[in-house]
């Protein structure tokens, strides 16, 4: 009874009725005192940290020893192990350290005694008495016991001397060696923070934590990696921050060169992953046949997840999740060791250098990628001729200053006539974002920004352009607003999800594809209405129309109204270079795969008009281009180093070299008239990120001054690869294509003057 009603009373935080079921059926005749040890352990302890009841955690913690005690034997041993651990946290969050201690080395004890004592149980003892040591100032102990965590956990580490350190190729792959060479390395940068070798073999212990970290993050699901990245991005903070503290003190450009390795290794490393992926497959020559079959595999595991969010308690559905994921892992297996080429493409990791950067870069492009740790914000700005790191302290309000910048544009309505704040929000966010790098982009015409954590929902089109010598004083920020440029007005912006994404994958063109597929739903309010998720959704006529003239010019297709179904969608999606969806969409902030894209509803697909996420990310695309003109598409829950987990970032995963996307729901009106001017240029082979500008800069020269504020045209931003597009599309090329030649029979025309010219006056030479 207690095993079936626990864990409803607490997934619905009853933890007042789990201690009184406790209380009945602790005096059953038939329950030892082993059982009794075992329920506190597995339940009790757990629900009176939930609830933040430390006593009393603490006072059943010291019941389920002696009652443990009462039955010595080996598993005895292990229970005792783990409750003397529950009990030295509890002591330790009743700022009891010192009986926190003797309790978790109490703990060690049992463990060591245990038959077969698992190598990560004492790991986790010894990072936990370690943390004891450390907040008590005892940094050589708590350094010893890192290392005595760090030798539970790799066998052939056998030195018990802290100066002993792990070869890289004998490492594990396991969560806790990754926390265990962190914590050792943090605790010799402690130690001795002014010796420059000890520094630098704390940067070598954040490294080999950083590589066991990757490759945990080659294994398990989507949120699987994504929870490693969260959890080591304050690992790439300290190594970054200890290259940058070694660059200063020794004037060694290679730690400089390291710092910005290091920043970008962290960056999008997922999505790096999957690109690989498909890159592998398409190079190996994978049969047609297999590759069918692990698409199907990827729907499946995508099916499965979406059923789990919709009924989280089915064990069903967890074991059906699970069986599909083992038959993917099997067969990508089988893949890697058939076709060595796909494994060696898929696996490789390295990332672009400075130099491989500067290579990349064209004139007069400058490339600005930020780095928020939990302490210092990193500024990275490259130019051909130039490097600029900036780190400073991370401004205590800067995530507030987002937030309340974004809401000019998310809740226009209720901002819009408050100006000066406005001016405030964009001037002190340029000066934190902006102004330490001005030297970097003020000769440039392009600039690719790679943001970071909530960074990815700004747009830095808006914000202005302070001159480095200009006075921080932000008494009259009207006025230094109105007297600087806008970064949008000054370059062409495009963003990136990291540099290696940007610059080393190629685009598709894929010349084999159609060029043009725009799907624009109607919503029939009647039948949206029966959902909460879409009962507020208006009709976008606007949106249709818009699809079916750029299909019109593009001679491509238009899913318009009853045709724009999600099914059709996902037939026909594939067969496209460049592909539109003009429509609503649904984000949700705390579980990414919530979010979706809206298509048609009828009365037979009533239940079936919904793009999650996950299907997203089971897509298999070979576009050059995807227009995504649906509200707020780039938004949705930040991770940190992987980025905005939005609509857009799904159809990067999917293999869209880029993506135009919204950071807001921008007025269909606007949308229209910004999306038919975009797609002309596009169409003339104009690069999208100067198209987008070029689109913003028209609309405001025709809408009316009411509709001029950004929030009607700054919503747009393009990410990933800006070359023009290489499309087939009637005429639109005419006039480039006259250009091209004209220029060939201008050039042809000089060479013929320049020969006539030799016959008649003779050679000549420089003496």
């Amino acid at each position: 009874m207690f095993c079936d009603l626990a864990p409803v009373y607490h997934f619905t935080n009853q933890y007042n009725k789990i201690e009184a079921l406790y209380n009945e059926v602790k005096n059953l005749p038939d329950l030892s005192a082993t059982q009794q040890a075992i329920i506190i352990n597995n339940v009790l302890l757990f629900i009176y940290d939930q609830s933040q009841q430390y006593q009393k955690g603490k006072t059943a913690a010291q019941k389920a020893i002696q009652l443990l005690k009462k039955t010595q034997n080996d598993r005895t041993n292990y229970l005792l192990s783990r409750v003397y651990s529950s009990l030295a946290s509890f002591e330790d969050k009743l700022g009891q350290l010192d009986a926190a201690i003797s309790s978790i080395q109490t703990a060690i004890q049992y463990a060591k005694n245990t038959h077969n004592a698992q190598g990560r149980d004492l790991a986790m003892l010894y990072v936990d008495l370690g943390n004891f040591q450390l907040q008590i100032q005892n940094k050589k102990e708590a350094l010893k016991n890192y290392h005595y965590a760090l030798m539970a956990v790799v066998p052939t580490l056998t030195d018990s001397s802290w100066q002993a350190m792990p070869l890289a190729q004998n490492l594990p792959v396991d969560s806790w060696v990754m926390t265990a060479l962190h914590l050792k390395g943090r605790a010799i940068a402690s130690i001795l923070p002014n010796d420059t070798a000890a520094q630098i073999q704390a940067l070598t212990y954040y490294i080999l934590s950083l590589k066991c970290a990757q490759a945990l993050k080659t294994f398990g699901s989507e949120d699987d990696k994504i929870t490693v990245s969260e959890h080591v991005y304050h690992v790439y903070e300290q190594a970054i921050s200890t290259c940058l503290a070694l660059f200063n003190e020794t004037k060694q450009i290679k730690w400089q060169q390291q710092a910005f390795n290091l920043m970008e290794e962290s960056r999008a490393f997922i999505l790096r992953l999957a690109l690989n992926d498909l890159q592998g497959k398409a190079f190996s020559q994978i049969p047609d046949e297999l590759m069918q079959t692990e698409q199907n595999l990827r729907n499946l595991v995508a099916e499965a997840q979406q059923n789990i969010i919709e009924y989280p308690d089915s064990i069903a559905l967890q074991d059906s999740l699970l069986r599909h994921q083992k038959q993917y892992e099997q067969m990508i297996a089988a893949l890697e060791s058939e076709y060595p080429a796909y494994y060696q493409i898929k696996h490789n990791t390295k990332t672009l250098s400075i130099a491989d950067i500067q290579k990349s870069l064209v004139p007069k492009t400058a490339y600005l990628s930020y780095f928020l740790g939990d302490s210092a914000l990193f500024i990275f700005a490259l130019n051909k001729d130039t490097v600029i790191i900036s780190q400073f302290f991370y401004p205590d309000n800067l995530n507030e200053t987002i937030l309340k910048f974004n809401a000019h544009f998310t809740n226009y309505a209720q901002h819009k006539t408050s100006k000066k704040a406005y001016q405030q929000l964009a001037y002190t966010l340029s000066k934190w974002l902006l102004q330490p790098v001005v030297p970097a982009i003020q000769g440039a015409n392009f600039i690719i920004i790679a943001p970071d954590g909530v960074l990815g929902l700004l747009p830095f089109d808006v914000l202005p352009i302070i001159d480095p010598q200009q006075s921080t004083s932000t008494q009259n920020p009207e006025k230094n607003t109105q007297n600087n440029i806008l970064l949008g007005q000054h370059a062409a912006i495009s963003y990136a999800f990291s540099a290696t994404v940007q610059f080393a994958q190629p685009p598709s063109h894929n010349t084999n594809l159609l060029t043009y597929g725009g799907y624009a739903p109607l919503y029939n309010s009647a039948l949206l209405a029966a959902d909460s998720l879409t009962k507020n959704l208006t009709d976008l006529p606007e949106a249709r129309q818009t699809v079916a003239n750029i299909a019109h010019r593009w001679k491509g297709d238009a899913f318009v109204a009853e045709q724009a179904t999600k099914d059709q969608f996902l037939t026909t999606v594939a067969n496209y270079r460049v592909v539109q969806v003009a429509g609503h969409s649904i984000i949700n902030d705390s579980i990414a795969n919530n979010s979706k894209l809206v298509f048609t509803q009828t009365q037979v697909n009533a239940n079936n008009h919904f793009l999650d996420l996950s299907d997203m990310y089971a897509l298999h695309l070979n576009a050059d281009l995807v227009i995504l003109s649906a509200c707020n598409t780039g938004l949705g829950r930040v991770a940190r180093g992987e980025g905005i987990m939005s609509l857009a970032r799904a159809f990067s995963y999917a293999g869209s070299s880029s993506v135009a996307m919204s950071l807001w729901s921008v007025p269909s009106q606007a949308t229209a008239i910004i999306m038919e001017t975009f797609t002309k240029l596009l169409q003339d082979g104009m690069p999208k990120h100067l198209a987008l500008q070029k689109a913003k800069q028209a609309y405001l020269q025709v809408a009316p001054p009411e509709h001029t504020h950004p929030y009607y045209w700054a919503g747009f931003i393009v990410i990933g690869n800006t070359d023009p597009l290489t499309v087939n599309a009637g005429w639109g090329n005419f006039k480039w294509w006259w250009v091209i030649i004209g220029s060939l029979l201008l050039g042809f025309g000089l060479v013929y003057m320049a020969a006539r010219h030799k016959n008649k006056s003779g050679s000549s030479r420089l003496t």
